[in-house]
C-alpha cells in the first residue's frame, strides 16, 4: 500500500506467512512471528536486533477471507496505531464529497494545511469504463 512503508514489512511478512499457513489446510500452525507489540516501546529495530518473536497459533478464520479485514485484525492484534483502509472504486462516493462541509476536515494539530482527503489505493477495478472515468478526472485535479 502506498502510504505504508519499509517500517511495515515485518508485519505484511508475518501477516502473509500466517494466511499461507492457515490456507494450507492443515491443523492448526505454530508460527513464531515479530513481537510488533513490543516495538511499540522498544522500537522495531530493536525488536529485529534481539530477535524478538512470540508463538502465535494459526487456524483458519473468518477475517481472512477478505484483505481489508485481515490488515486491521492484524494491525488490532499487534497493538499498531494505524487501521488499514482503502478507497474502494465506488465512484460516485468520490464525486459526493465534493459537497461536504470544508470545515469537517480542518485540523491544526496534525494537519494545519487542511486534512487529507484521501490516500488512494485501488481495489475493485474490474470494469474498465468507470476506473478509466475516475482516473482521469483525478488526473485532472491538481
Amino acid at each position: 500500500h502506498p502510504t505504508w512503508t519499509y517500517w511495515a514489512l515485518p508485519f505484511i511478512c508475518d501477516l502473509l506467512l500466517e494466511r499461507f499457513f492457515a490456507g494450507i489446510g492443515r491443523p492448526p500452525a505454530d508460527l513464531q512471528v515479530w513481537d510488533l507489540a513490543k516495538a511499540r516501546s522498544r522500537g522495531l529495530l530493536a525488536v529485529l536486533g534481539e530477535n524478538a518473536k512470540v508463538r502465535r497459533v494459526v487456524q483458519l478464520a473468518e477475517f481472512m477471507s477478505e484483505d481489508e479485514d485481515m490488515f486491521n485484525v492484524g494491525l488490532w492484534r499487534d497493538s499498531a496505531r494505524k487501521d488499514w483502509c482503502k478507497f474502494d472504486l465506488e465512484w460516485d462516493l468520490y464525486t459526493s464529497s465534493a459537497r461536504l462541509e470544508k470545515d469537517i476536515f480542518w485540523d491544526s494539530k496534525w494537519y494545519p494545511q487542511g486534512v487529507p482527503i484521501a490516500f488512494i489505493s485501488m481495489h475493485n477495478t474490474k470494469s474498465f469504463g468507470p476506473t478509466d472515468w475516475l482516473l482521469s478526472l483525478l488526473a485532472r485535479c491538481d
